[in-house]
């Protein structure tokens, strides 16, 4: 994994070295913070230039349509700037989850394995547990999990430590406390001395006013009592002993069952034996039998490596998802302002004008008022009205000076709503035949669009009721485990 890991992160380079200077000029346009991982995105245009020609075309056609109804006028380049997105951000994740991969394989191989020898972990860090292949010569092979213990001190030095202890519990015993002379609150009776392998059984004189916790209970004291608390501090053989008879039925082995239980309690007797060595020396014989060890690789790094493969795929799915919600929500925008613009048009064709006039007006309107609103923060967030943007590209083809009809056929296709395929076959049919009888077929339209735009109000309503469902869900339980919790923790069985 290591030396793969290396020459990816080298091909990856060599590759990206390669590509620096690629479109640069568009790159340089870009905002670094909508975009902060600009720096992948001249490597991506040239792997996009290399393999185009793979990509589906339905797909392209699909993605292409998406873009084309989301980003009026810079369908294309907003298409290249998501594939760039998506793509940066993929191969950032996938790095970095190979570069921890390798991080945690280096760490992993930092035991030494020299001549059937294991390193015992420091004073403090308790023991660690290595995972060692082995085989022997009558065939027998697994993998075993071996716990070495930490090194032990030397009976000189553990008069030391224990004063040290000492020392600990003097300054954390009190705790909230200003001396052992006015103790009024807990006493921290800690079970553990951190980074000393020592272990505390404490014990009370009298548990009337405290507890081997170190609880007190003094609320109810009438005068001062005085209570010795003990503790039995334990490092190994200096230990209480704690001893319980339990029962343990044989269990019929097989063979490599019974070698496995062997060896284990062949490194177990050996790590007892060694705990002042600096080593834990491997066996290389058990019941007679050769012994040959191999380091078990940890599979840590793999995992990490194919989790990152799979947050990356999770990001493609997301952003592919995004868009396609953000083409459902201009949808639905263009759904909601259907009513107001066939309206608007009713009305300017009542008012005298032509059908192109119209199309001016509210066009010139909608601009108007986006100019205003780019100066309000509150209504600039709000974004652009996709029917009224349409309406604008419509006006600007028709002073390029190309013919009305095909201008409105475009306009109904680009929408792709069915609303605004009846708008457009109404306009087209009656400039062919012309327009005597169009206000009252708009009215009707009007009227139908108000209705529509009704029974979409109910829906999105009844959708939001149904997406509180869930939040209200999770409340109901919140309450029950506030109420039944208490309940149960207060019943006495």
């Amino acid at each position: 994994m290591l030396w793969i890991g290396i020459g990816v992160y080298l091909a990856f380079f060599l590759l990206w070295l390669r590509s620096k200077k690629y479109n640069t000029e568009y790159f340089k346009q870009l905002d670094k913070k909508e975009d902060p991982l600009l720096v992948l995105y001249p490597l991506l245009f040239y792997i996009k230039t290399m393999v185009s020609k793979v990509r589906l075309n339905k797909v392209k056609k699909q993605k292409k349509r998406i873009f084309e109804e989301l980003y009026l006028g810079k369908a294309e380049e907003m298409e290249g700037l998501f594939f760039y997105r998506k793509a940066s951000m993929m191969i950032a994740v996938c790095l970095v989850a190979l570069f921890l991969s390798m991080v945690v394989e280096i760490s992993a191989k930092n035991v030494d394995f020299i001549e059937n020898q294991l390193p015992r972990p420091s004073l403090g860090t308790g023991e660690t547990s290595v995972l060692i292949a082995y085989e022997s010569e009558n065939g027998f092979t697994g993998d075993i999990n071996i716990k070495v213990s930490e090194k032990q001190l030397s009976d000189e030095s553990v008069d030391a430590l224990f004063e040290e202890a000492k020392l600990f519990i003097d300054r954390e015993i009190l705790d909230r406390n200003i001396s052992t002379n006015e103790v009024t609150s807990d006493l921290n009776l800690m079970t553990s001395i951190p980074n000393m392998s020592i272990s505390i059984k404490w014990s009370v004189s009298d548990s009337t006013y405290v507890n081997r916790q170190g609880n007190l209970y003094n609320e109810d004291m009438s005068e001062e009592a005085l209570v010795e608390i003990s503790a039995t501090m334990t490092y190994y053989e200096h230990q209480v002993i704690y001893s319980q008879w339990i029962r343990i039925l044989p269990k019929n082995y097989s063979g490599q069952e019974m070698f496995d239980k062997t060896l284990q309690e062949t490194l177990i007797h050996i790590d007892e034996a060694t705990r002042k060595e600096e080593f834990l020396q491997l066996p290389k014989k058990v019941d007679d039998y050769t012994l040959k060890w191999n380091f078990k690789e940890q599979e840590s790094a793999m995992y990490l490596l194919l989790l990152g493969i799979v947050a990356s795929i999770c990001i493609m799915i997301s952003m592919e998802s995004s868009l396609k919600n953000k083409q459902k929500l201009r949808n639905l925008q263009m759904l909601i302002d259907y009513p107001e613009i066939i309206s608007k048009f009713t009305l300017l064709l009542n008012a005298g004008m032509t059908i192109r006039a119209a199309f001016e007006r509210i066009a010139s309107d909608y601009l108007k008022k986006r100019s205003r609103d780019s100066k309000n923060l509150k209504k600039e967030k709000e974004g652009v009205r996709y029917a009224y943007e349409e309406l604008v590209l419509v006006v600007r083809e028709l002073e390029l000076g190309r013919p009305e009809a095909v201008v409105y056929d475009a306009f109904g296709q680009r929408c792709s709503l069915m609303c605004y395929l009846r708008f457009n076959t109404i306009i087209v049919q009656n400039m062919r035949k012309g327009t005597k009888g169009i206000v009252p077929m708009l009215e009707l339209e009007a009227l139908d669009a108000f209705a529509e735009r009704k029974e979409t109000a109910k829906r999105l309503g009844e959708e939001a009721g149904t997406k509180l469902l869930g939040p209200m869900i999770g409340m109901l339980f919140i309450v029950l485990l506030i109420v039944l919790v208490p309940a149960f923790l207060n019943f006495s069985f």
